[in-house]
């Protein structure tokens, strides 16, 4: 957490067939919160579908996990991992 903010507002989405939030937002201010958050992610079951569409993920991130944000951000960075 080197950003010069020290602290960062994460979320884990998932996207197989359905989008879902499937660890909500977390705010990391230390080495200790970036561990346990992924731990959390490591636990995380996959669905494990056919149908990944980017698109259908990324309105579904805009509509309804960035409106859930708790604390305003001065930018929003969408990491996509496949």
């Amino acid at each position: 957490l080197a950003d010069g903010h020290r602290s960062i507002l994460v979320s884990l989405v998932e996207w197989s067939n359905t989008p879902r939030m499937t660890v909500p937002w977390t705010l990391l201010t230390s080495n200790a919160d970036a561990a346990a958050f992924a731990a959390k992610v490591r636990l995380t079951s996959r669905d494990a579908q056919d149908f990944t569409c980017m698109s259908k993920a990324l309105q579904h991130i805009y509509d309804k996990v960035l409106p859930l944000q708790p604390a305003p951000a001065a930018r929003v960075i969408v990491d996509v991992s496949g």
